[in-house]
């Protein structure tokens, strides 16, 4: 039966015009398939963006709720009334509030979809500020980094982020030594 079909498929018997359409089948085929598998390429990169893009509009969100919870302290302040100044101090504490959560959300989003530049960066400004050791359960907590670590790397985030780099960013503290 192997025999009968490679007679079949004998060059000899392909007349020569029909070469230009095997050609031409075998090259659409090979293109068609090369721009599916770059598509489904460019749209992996599209929706990395997208997260990434939601996820910095979100810190810069929580940094501008920083800024006016500092104006509307600075305001209670000078206020002479005491109850504006109440008034604006619960402003002040609702929007430091915000900050606090917009900023803790965005830094999980970062940490799992951005180049490591970027969640490098994040603790950078982080690392100025006096952080303390975690006090979360050490064997849960490098647990959970190896977690986030390896949501990272099937997110396609570029770049390699440090374990400790990862803690200060997504919990705000740092790994025991």
């Amino acid at each position: 039966m192997v025999k009968r079909i490679i007679e079949k498929l004998s060059l000899e018997k392909i007349p020569p015009n029909s070469w230009a359409l095997t050609f031409f089948l075998i090259t659409t085929l090979i293109t068609g398939a090369s721009l599916y598998w770059r598509t489904i390429s460019i749209e992996e990169q599209k929706t990395l963006f997208e997260q990434r893009k939601y996820a910095y509009q979100e810190f810069f969100n929580g940094s501008a709720k920083y800024w006016e919870s500092n104006r509307l302290y600075s305001m209670a302040k000078k206020e002479k009334d005491p109850s504006r100044a109440t008034e604006l101090r619960k402003e002040a504490d609702k929007q430091y509030k915000e900050y606090l959560l917009l900023h803790h959300q965005a830094r999980f989003k970062i940490a799992v979809n951005s180049d490591a530049k970027v969640v490098k960066a994040i603790y950078d400004w982080l690392n100025v500020l006096d952080k303390p050791e975690c006090e979360i359960d050490s064997v849960k907590l490098v647990k959970d980094v190896a977690m986030y670590q390896a949501i990272r790397k099937e997110a396609k985030a570029k770049g390699y982020v440090a374990d400790s780099v990862m803690a200060l960013v997504l919990f705000n503290c740092r790994l025991k030594k």
